[in-house]
């Protein structure tokens, strides 16, 4: 409570957690303030994994509590065990995601198969797409990355529909310097 009293806090964004005992401490501190969580179930090389399926039910029960749930493709398959390949599967899924109480979902798309990658944001009375580009390579930490920029943008007031799009284009710009040899984000102002 220490951090609520001295900083600012406007906005918590929640990655990848150790234990989803985390979550029974920080929710309750931060009810009043736009939580951002991002899912992160599985290592970008998919060696490890960070959530059980066991967990996953109990994860569900902290949704009701989230301002924004960030799942990628394979995350939101098992947060709702559908198998999801296109648009409509997409949509489907966001809609059991805000079933469990979520108030707005993102779910990005890069594990989409083709050449036309896009990421969704569900609102309740809106659908937002944002496209982007395919790299031939791996990048990691890119959601991670788009999770931060959008809560910076949050913080700042701004609309949820145009943190995600500016953090989108933030991350554009960041991928676009992006070479196979060294897959790191960088950003070059």
């Amino acid at each position: 409570m220490t951090l609520v009293n001295y900083y600012d806090v406007r906005v918590v964004n929640i990655g990848l957690l150790g234990s989803l005992d985390v979550l029974d401490i920080v929710l309750p501190l931060f009810s009043k303030i736009p939580i951002i969580l991002d899912p992160i179930f599985f290592s970008g090389s998919g060696d490890f994994q960070f959530v059980k399926q066991d967990q996953i039910n109990r994860l569900k029960t902290f949704l009701s509590q989230v301002f924004l749930l960030t799942p990628n493709i394979p995350e939101a398959s098992m947060l709702t065990g559908q198998r999801i390949q296109k648009f409509n599967d997409i949509q489907r899924a966001s809609q059991i995601l805000m079933d469990y109480g979520v108030k707005n979902v993102l779910i990005k798309g890069g594990h989409l198969q083709g050449d036309d990658i896009y990421d969704t944001l569900f609102e309740r009375e809106q659908v937002s797409r944002f496209p982007s580009s395919r790299k031939q390579f791996k990048i990691h930490g890119t959601g991670s990355f788009f999770n931060a920029a959008i809560s910076a943008y949050l913080f700042s007031g701004e609309d949820l529909k145009i943190c995600v799009e500016k953090a989108k284009c933030l991350l554009n710009q960041a991928v676009e310097n992006v070479n196979e040899e060294n897959p790191i984000l960088n950003l070059h102002f």
